[in-house]
């Protein structure tokens, strides 16, 4: 079992995203930088399936009651004698993961081990973990004999193609969560409502004020902004390691206004 001795809001358990629920309103939810999350889970010999904890912002702080081992981001790992306490420190990333070998005991729903915390689905009750929550760890040796897999996701996602190029100086909104990361700075025209359209992590939103949305993973899966292109994933793992006040460049192109 490993124990929550403390964490900040919103620190979640995450797997690899849901597909093939987008139509039916359900957002593909996943780790908001997967490169780490990923990162994480092949330092312990976690399989692409297992669970991470995501930890944005704050330190969080675990005990587990058993001997563990365990990566922070990738780095190797690190064994911990049972009570020890498992610290994650805060860090200049805005988001760490914590991946324990064997992964934790919690049900695929919809495919995935993911937390969806505005639909109640997958992770830990459906929800964010909070102080003195207990996780259910699988042992390292029935881990041990599974045949560890990956899938490799062919990404057909298409920015959309335009006129006249810009980059643009943006910060990070202390408002962003996993539904959107909101860019505040100079403000870009031609945004606005459209008819509503399919929308997928990483996409672009331009409101009518004029500073973007990215829509995060687990953001809706139709909207009625206006939307520039689409991020790629690894471009969308940078961002959300940038902590609120960041800066970052939007880099891309807009239609040329009437």
């Amino acid at each position: 079992m490993l124990t929550v001795v403390r964490a900040g809001p919103l620190v979640t358990l995450q797997a690899r995203p849901r597909r093939g629920f987008a139509r039916h309103g359900v957002p593909a939810s996943g780790p908001l930088d997967d490169e780490a999350h990923r990162a994480a889970l092949a330092a312990v010999g976690g399989a692409d399936d297992h669970a991470t904890v995501e930890i944005p912002l704050m330190s969080a702080t675990f005990v587990a009651s058993r001997a563990v081992r365990v990566s922070i981001d990738g780095e190797g790992p690190r064994a911990f004698a049972a009570g020890e306490p498992i610290v994650v420190p805060a860090h200049a990333r805005a988001v760490r993961y914590l991946a324990v070998e064997g992964g934790f005991a919690v049900p695929e729903v919809l495919g995935s081990r993911a937390t969806l915390p505005s639909a109640g689905l997958g992770g830990f009750e459906g929800r964010a973990l909070r102080r003195g929550d207990v996780l259910a760890l699988v042992s390292p040796s029935a881990f041990a004999s599974r045949a560890s897999t990956v899938d490799l996701v062919v990404d057909e996602r298409i920015a959309f193609a335009s006129e006249i190029a810009f980059s643009t100086p943006f910060v990070v909104d202390p408002r962003s969560d996993r539904v959107g990361t909101r860019l505040s700075g100079a403000s870009l025209t031609g945004g606005g409502e459209v008819r509503s359209c399919p929308l997928v992590p990483g996409a672009v939103q331009l409101p009518p004020d004029g500073q973007p949305i990215v829509i995060g993973p687990d953001g809706p899966t139709t909207g009625g902004y206006r939307v520039l292109g689409v991020l790629d994933r690894a471009t969308r793992d940078r961002l959300a390691r940038l902590r609120p006040g960041a800066r970052c460049v939007l880099i891309g192109l807009v239609e040329q206004s009437a």
